[in-house]
């Protein structure tokens, strides 16, 4: 019999990015904009948003993580893995060179073969490191790249997915701004299932609260690891102290945007406008929610990170959104 778990929080993600592209590409087809596009840009945009949202994540909470995995100095290095990776980089110049000759180019430098060695040298400490770790994956911590497990920062993954998706559009020649309003409603729409995801993950907790809707959470989540760590329950308690379930009031915030989006993007003037609107809508609404967040700490005037990042993003969709003025309107 297969034992195959299924994580909540990788699920909904999934689900949200299915749906969110499904009515993005029904959009899309109004606009005479290929589906293939859109697919192409929700997939960079969710792997990107993926990394993006975790590395931020990271670097706010790095010191929850064990970071020997990386620390390459402890010696742990594979002999063998480094040999075989040492040639990768001789092996793909070799097949760079057969198409050159090919089309008749040639020629190599003194620069090119130092740059060869240095590439080959980074290879092959990776290769080792790789070969030991796959060796001995049970002697060390993971953690890091646990990411079914929760802990993702939505602005890092916002910022990396705009930035790898404003690239990819600029290849295809494609315009980003009309591009950017079809998808906006629909990041909102994913957002909706990946709160969700949250809520059934346990992570992105509220602040305790003794409302008729607040929730406890079960040993060993991130709401009750957070609530013992900080001696407001004892160790061993049936679950949390109640909580705001904010990750629920961040869904149906994120449906309600997705609405307002929805229609802003149907009665448009120009292109941007709806990138203007999600700059100043889901950053404000993030900037109250934060204040019940119980997961969150504040580092700048009192005010966590992601209150901070919101403040900038507010800003600048406004001069975004002035500037946009001066743009002829659509006709």
């Amino acid at each position: 019999m297969l034992h195959l778990p299924i994580y909540s929080y990788g699920f909904m993600v999934v689900l949200g990015f299915l749906v969110a592209i499904l009515v993005v590409s029904r959009r899309g087809e109004r606009e005479s904009i290929p589906s293939e596009l859109i697919l192409d840009i929700g997939l960079i945009g969710m792997l990107a948003g993926i990394i993006g949202a975790r590395i931020a994540y990271l670097t706010i909470y790095h010191n929850n993580y064990s970071w020997t995995i990386f620390n390459i100095f402890d010696g742990n290095l594979n002999i063998y893995g480094g040999i075989t990776a040492w040639f990768i980089p001789f092996f793909l110049l070799f097949i760079r060179k057969r198409k050159q000759v090919q089309s008749g180019l040639k020629g190599s430098s003194f620069n090119q073969f130092m740059k060869l060695l240095v590439y080959s040298f980074i290879c092959a400490i990776i290769g080792a490191r790789l070969v030991h770790l796959g060796a001995h994956y049970s002697e060390y911590d993971w953690g890091v790249f646990q990411i079914w497990q929760g802990g993702l920062v939505f602005y890092g993954g916002l910022i990396l997915s705009v930035i790898s998706g404003i690239a990819y559009l600029k290849i295809k020649k494609t315009p980003v701004l009309k591009i950017a309003d079809l998808v906006a409603p629909g990041v909102m729409l994913g957002e909706v299932f990946g709160r969700m995801g949250c809520f059934l993950n346990g992570c992105c907790y509220g602040a305790p609260a003794n409302l008729p809707w607040s929730v406890c959470f079960p040993q060993h989540s991130p709401a009750y690891a957070h609530q013992v760590q900080s001696n407001i329950i004892s160790d061993g308690a049936a679950s949390s102290l109640p909580v705001h379930p904010t990750q629920l009031y961040s869904s149906v915030i994120a449906l309600i945007l997705f609405f307002i989006l929805s229609f802003i993007w149907s009665h448009k003037k120009r292109d941007g406008i709806v990138l203007g609107a999600i700059g100043i809508l889901y950053p404000l609404s993030r900037f109250m929610v934060e204040f019940i967040r119980g997961d969150n700490p504040s580092i700048f005037l009192g005010m966590t990170a992601s209150q901070t990042i919101s403040v900038a993003v507010i800003l600048i969709s406004v001069l975004f959104l002035m500037k946009l003025r001066s743009k002829q309107p659509l006709s």
